[in-house]
């Protein structure tokens, strides 16, 4: 019986030292992912700067360059139309796309079209 309550109180306190053990990884974990979480919320801050910094120089460049933005709608259809463009839509499978006639995609892809397929040809001079 001796040797009974020896041995138990062996486990208990085995037990009891992983248990202090498991407690304080569980803290250090606990550290990590608050260190990890502090880190993401910099990163998320620092890039919420950049583009309020960039936002503020394309307000400046076209003030400078005397370019009329217009409102938030056009930008962000326009940004939608050159994004779908880029992204290798045909014209029709843009205005497919956003309900729109085709000439009218054409008209506001236009100037950006250009300027893609104007610095990319190389003349071989003899």
């Amino acid at each position: 019986m001796l040797v009974t309550i020896i041995v138990l109180l062996v486990i208990a306190i085995g037990l009891l030292v992983f248990s202090m053990r498991a407690s304080g990884n569980s803290s250090q974990e606990e550290e990590r992912m608050e260190d990890l979480k502090i880190s993401f919320l910099q990163e998320v801050q620092d890039v919420q700067k950049e583009i309020r910094s960039l936002e503020l120089d394309l307000e400046i460049v076209a003030k400078d360059a005397g370019i009329q933005l217009g409102n938030d709608r056009e930008r962000k259809l326009k940004r939608e139309l050159l994004d779908l463009y880029k992204r290798g839509y045909s014209l029709e499978g843009i205005a497919k796309e956003k309900r729109l006639p085709v000439d009218e995609v054409e008209k506001k892809l236009n100037p950006y079209i250009r300027q893609v397929h104007e610095g990319g040809k190389v003349v071989n001079g003899a």
